[in-house]
């Protein structure tokens, strides 16, 4: 009788030290989950570490809701990189953004390298952070007008390897590069590496 006593006593003890070992190994999961997601962003595909290319409007989403911007733009290269189109876009329930975005989407739809907010950022590779968008001028950002009409202050755009994406929003946000790596650690699309 002792002895069935002091075997489940060592079963018991056993157990407890696998269930302990497996809510390590998990607690060890969930903590490198953590710091991969604060280091590089949500992954789009968590059964992959390179996100999909059809998920920008995720992506810009996810921007969106994370750093609080009210609308974002996909400007995708066009034409051997002569070009930039909007392509893909993510706004809030905003009536004045929505009309903001439509008219990018529309009257304003392609930029030639060089020229305008798109363009200049495709060229230089160089990103842009307008904290006021309201003290351009009409020359720099050819959608100002727009903007006003939709109370947008902050209006940013960043260079990709495929294009560019521009965020706005109707606060004033102060410019920080910590955001803009964000951006561009998050809406990047990575190649496959057999490319």
């Amino acid at each position: 009788m002792g002895e069935s006593r002091g075997i489940e006593r060592t079963r018991s003890s056993d157990m407890e030290l696998s269930r302990s070992a497996s809510r390590q190994h998990i607690d060890r999961l969930l903590s490198e989950a953590v710091t991969m997601f604060h280091r590089d962003g949500p992954l789009v595909n968590p059964l992959e570490r390179i996100p999909s290319a059809n998920s920008m409007e995720m992506r810009m989403r996810f921007v969106c809701e994370a750093k609080k911007f009210e609308y974002g733009l996909f400007w995708e290269f066009e034409g051997k990189q002569s070009l930039l189109c909007t392509s893909k876009v993510c706004i809030s329930d905003q009536a004045g953004v929505n009309l903001f975005v439509d008219t990018s989407f529309t009257m304003f739809n392609r930029f030639s390298m060089g020229f305008g907010m798109p363009g200049r950022i495709g060229y230089t590779g160089n990103y842009e952070w307008h904290e006021d968008v309201r003290q351009l001028p009409a020359w720099s950002f050819q959608r100002k007008r727009q903007a006003e009409q939709a109370k947008l202050r902050t209006v940013i755009g960043v260079p990709l390897e495929n294009g560019v994406v521009e965020f706005g929003t109707r606060e004033t946000a102060e410019h920080t590069v910590n955001t803009v790596q964000y951006i561009q650690k998050l809406c990047q699309i990575m190649k496959p590496a057999s490319e």
